[in-house]
């Protein structure tokens, strides 16, 4: 399902006010719980040594103003089909992909600020990877705008921390 600008947008003012995290089932101890987004190793082991790594060009990270909106919108699901205009309001300004690709919300974790994302895609699975350097620590979440061919049909989290 396409959500509208205009969707997200309430969703965000409803979540600010609070109703929708009780309402949608987050409580405070699930509040941004990055944890439940990571993937075994098992499962991104092959997507990252066999898959074709995505152009820097083809994703951007939410902005921080919209973080909760985001997390709430990928709650029940890894990924979610966005317009144009939605993909503009995560980011944070007009921001358009290569010609015939889509803009799709994706969860993404990282466990600290000394590293960098890499995605990788292979048979429609798309690996969100933050490889970082220091002390592993309590994983954060940070959803990503990606622009694909087509809806991935699995996303999945790693993070890489060489201390």
């Amino acid at each position: 399902m396409v959500r509208s600008f205009v969707q997200q947008v309430i969703i965000c003012i409803v979540v600010f006010h609070g109703t929708a995290c009780m309402a949608g089932g987050i409580t405070g101890a699930e509040m941004y719980d990055a944890k439940q987004w990571l993937s075994p190793p098992a499962e991104t082991t092959a997507i990252s040594a066999e898959g074709t790594e995505l152009a820097k060009t083809l994703w951007h990270e939410v902005r921080l103003t919209r973080l909760f909106a985001a997390y709430y919108n990928l709650k029940d699901e890894s990924a979610l089909p966005l317009d144009e205009d939605a993909a503009a309001y995560y980011v944070g300004h007009a921001w358009q992909g290569p010609a015939g690709k889509k803009p799709f919300l994706v969860r993404g974790v990282y466990a600290n600020d000394t590293g960098a994302f890499e995605l990788f895609l292979k048979d429609g699975i798309l690996l969100v990877k933050h490889s970082s350097l220091g002390s592993a620590g309590v994983p954060h979440i940070c959803p990503l705008v990606v622009y694909l061919d087509e809806a991935p049909t699995k996303v999945l989290d790693e993070i890489n921390v060489v201390e």
